[in-house]
């Protein structure tokens, strides 16, 4: 099978190509060695995209999906599992996240945009101010209340 009949939606995001996979189609996107061989995905992969796709479940109702990034200017490593906000956004779940000044530890489940994390996903930011979603904000640490680096959402439990 190609990645596209696994797909909900193929969308370009922050100059991305990004394959929204159906969550009806998880466990047999799983299943699918060839597919993943053929895109150059190592089995090493397969527990954290698990992961990511679990990440879906347990807060669906914020609309996380999951999804694969293209990134057709390498020549290695060109499909990357990323979790998306609203079919809008790259971003990434965290179960804590430390303050640099202090050193404190916030814990939770965390949301933050792959723009502030990965560099390939940086690069488009530039060009594209709208890299984070207006629900994560910059917060200030609970021990030294100095401002946090990055964009954060706390997500309820």
């Amino acid at each position: 099978m190609d990645i596209s009949e696994y797909c909900d939606k193929e969308l370009i995001i922050d100059g991305l190509k990004t394959y929204i996979i159906s969550p009806r189609y998880y466990e047999d996107f799983l299943g699918d060695v060839e597919l993943f061989q053929k895109l150059g995905i190592h089995e090493c992969f397969y527990d954290l995209i698990r992961h990511m796709m679990g990440n879906t479940f347990a807060i669906r109702e914020i609309k996380i999906g999951f999804a694969f990034v293209l990134h057709e200017n390498r020549w290695i490593c060109r499909w990357e599992p990323v979790n998306v906000y609203e079919d809008t956004y790259h971003v990434s779940i965290h179960s804590l996240w430390m303050c640099i000044d202090c050193g404190h530890k916030h814990e939770g489940i965390i949301m933050m945009p792959m723009a502030e994390e990965d560099p390939c996903f940086l690069e488009k930011k530039m060009r594209n101010n709208n890299s984070v979603p207006r629900i994560c904000k910059k917060i200030k640490c609970e021990k030294c209340g100095r401002e946090l680096n990055n964009h954060l959402y706390y997500i309820p439990k």
